[in-house]
């Protein structure tokens, strides 16, 4: 009896010690993790929870949690000036006549089967962060941005040289923005791209500043043409109306002078 009981004793302890010896690192939510060994990848994919890692080997050996966003999540292709770029040269795209900024926002995923999610993991070179040694991280972003932006970029590009400017791009957005939607997915089929597309919008499409003040500045000349023609016109067809305009004229400088406090003859 007493052997038995010293027995269970012996086991408990070991399970604890054993226990006191795991490495526990999270696969948080919205992750999927896989478990890289110094022999290579273990088979097994994880679900968000805790992964027992181990203890590092007296080598300096250990395994490593390599974590895969999951989420759903949008990827901005953004074609801007040199000034709001991070690598300050310009990346606006080209119709016939001027340049224009735009903004792209394509919406994927990485898919739920375990073969696309093991090729990526093995494909795509994971993200260090020093404060966090056992863990690496592998986002949407990265997959999209070794498998796919080369390729869409020129597309994009390609779609908007074929419109003259601004207004013929922005009188044909909807076909603008379908020609846009069929370039990426085609160019998400020819590079097999292992992501799912949700969607793809267009946003932000503006032309150049220099070019947007000169429209505004035509548009404000063209108005002030217009009002003197209608004047004119006005004169033309009643001479009195020119009396009519004095006598505006001056009951306003009459409201001015009353809420002044002066008399106005």
């Amino acid at each position: 009896m007493r052997r038995n009981l010293g027995t269970l004793i012996g086991i408990s302890a070991l399970a604890v010690i054993l226990g006191a010896c795991g490495s526990y690192h999270e696969t948080p939510p919205g992750h999927v993790g896989k478990v890289l060994t110094p022999t290579g990848w273990q088979e097994k994919i994880w679900e968000a929870g805790m992964v027992d890692l181990g203890q590092a080997g007296q080598g300096g050996d250990q395994n490593i949690l390599v974590l895969l966003e999951a989420d759903s999540i949008t990827v901005k292709e953004q074609f801007l000036t040199a000034e709001a770029m991070p690598d300050k040269q310009d990346h606006r795209v080209l119709t016939k006549k001027t340049p224009l900024t735009v903004d792209v926002r394509i919406r994927a995923l990485v898919p739920p089967d375990p073969q696309t999610r093991n090729n990526i993991f093995v494909q795509v070179t994971p993200w260090y962060n020093k404060d966090d040694h056992r863990r690496r991280w592998i986002s949407v972003q990265k997959v999209y941005e070794q498998f796919a932006t080369m390729d869409v970029r020129n597309r994009i590009r390609l779609i908007f040289s074929q419109y003259e400017d601004y207004k013929d791009v922005m009188a044909k957005y909807m076909e603008v923005n379908e020609k846009v939607t069929k370039a990426i997915i085609e160019a998400f089929e020819k590079n097999k791209v292992p992501l799912k597309l949700q969607g793809v919008a267009l946003s932000n499409v503006k032309p150049d500043a220099q070019v947007w003040e000169a429209e505004n500045t035509k548009a404000s000349a063209e108005a002030k043409v217009s009002a003197i023609t209608a004047i004119g016109e006005a004169l033309r067809k009643n001479p009195m109306y020119v009396h009519f305009q004095q006598w505006e004229s001056a009951e306003k400088i009459a409201a001015v002078g009353a809420k002044n406090g002066n008399n106005t003859v």
